[in-house]
């Protein structure tokens, strides 16, 4: 739509710039009318005051060379069709005595020269030799019975030109004014799809927290034994056969008794593994240990013991080589087989202190994890 209508305003804008520049040139074919009648009026006055024709000339023609002259505008003065003064003192001299007509030829600017002969004033459109246009505007002026015509001409492109230069400073204002509606377009659409973009991550953002919601409220449920969750397995049971109550029901009741903890511990240190029977190089790792256990609820927790037992394990391996360490100097010391032996000393020391072990993570950079899910049995 916007580009449909900068068309449609350079179309009218080049409609009526052809307008502007004919009124253009009828304005200044009046104006240089009125500057011969000036001078055409000066030269009788001079005339009337007994001047000779040679003293008349000579003021004229020392107006016209004080006057800028140049290839787009400039002053001729003819006795008849015979050239007296042109352009300026030095060229007059290549074309004095010669008819007017070399210059403007007759056969291509008839109504021109029929003007001439008129004697009056008058503007025409005139081409030279070289077939370019002026605008000549023409006085006759009447000395000691000789007939003389001063004529100012002026190149038309010179003055159309003037017109184009306002031409392109409209374009260049109807370009940035399109560059300003198209940013600003830009910037509305841009900011709708924002606005949109930002809705949906809202909208993601509620689904997201419903349905966590959700699966908490199934975990209530399912592991918990709150007064709500109570009530709504009492409501269950009354619609179910009893042999598939009394099972679940035993279970959950159990895991009420005890509660889960979670515990980490770091370990650095460096190793190589065997890939294809060929020892890599020696590299360090910060090893996570992640560990997650139950034990029962009417107990008292001492977490220093645990830790302490669990810290003395991991100390005989703190930045050293485990390959040069039992029993990893026999065993390829991956990830997983890591994993299993620190797995399986935990469970021991935690099964000392009365802790079940749930689920054991090693992780040996943030994005890469060993995970053992170790399922037990509620007594």
């Amino acid at each position: 739509m916007i580009v449909l209508c900068f068309v449609g305003i350079l179309f009218f804008n080049s409609v009526e710039e052809g307008k502007h520049q004919q009124v253009l040139l009828e304005r200044y074919g009046e104006e240089q009318l009125l500057l011969i009648k000036q001078v055409v009026a000066f030269s009788e006055n001079m005339s009337q005051k007994g001047e000779t024709v040679e003293e008349v000339l000579q003021q004229l023609t020392d107006y016209f060379e004080e006057n800028v002259t140049s290839g787009s505008r400039y002053w001729i003065l003819c006795q008849g069709r015979q050239i007296v003064f042109y352009k300026n003192n030095a060229v007059t001299k290549q074309y004095i005595k010669l008819p007017i007509t070399n210059y403007f030829p007759q056969e291509e600017n008839i109504n021109f020269y029929k003007e001439i002969g008129k004697r009056g004033f008058f503007s025409k459109v005139v081409s030279d030799q070289y077939q370019q246009k002026f605008i000549i505007s023409s006085g006759s002026i009447q000395l000691s019975g000789q007939i003389y015509h001063l004529m100012l001409c002026t190149s038309k492109d010179f003055i159309t030109n003037q017109s184009q230069t306002r031409v392109h400073h409209t374009y260049i204002t109807l370009g940035i004014l399109l560059l300003g509606a198209v940013s600003l377009c830009s910037v509305l659409l841009f900011h709708k799809e924002l606005v949109r973009a930002k809705r949906e991550i809202f909208s993601l953002k509620q689904e997201v927290l419903k349905k966590n919601c959700q699966v908490s409220a199934l975990s209530s449920e399912k592991y918990l034994t709150d007064e709500d969750s109570a009530q709504r397995m009492e409501a269950e049971e009354r619609k179910m056969p009893k042999e598939q109550i009394e099972e679940p029901k035993v279970i959950l009741e159990k895991r009420a008794l005890y509660r889960q903890y979670r515990l980490k511990f770091y370990l650095n240190a460096y190793h190589s593994i065997m890939i294809d029977g060929k020892e890599g190089d020696i590299h360090p790792h910060t090893w996570q240990v992640m560990i997650q256990m139950v034990k029962q609820k009417d107990e008292f927790v001492l977490f220093n013991e645990i830790e302490d037992k669990i810290d003395a394990l991991f100390a005989k391996y703190q930045d050293q080589t485990i390959n040069t360490i039992a029993p990893f100097d026999t065993l390829n010391p991956s990830l997983e087989n890591i994993s299993e032996y620190f797995k399986n000393e935990i469970t021991v020391i935690l099964q000392e202190s009365g802790w079940i072990l749930t689920q054991f993570e090693c992780s040996e950079t943030p994005t890469r994890s060993y995970l053992i899910e170790i399922p037990f049995e509620i007594q």
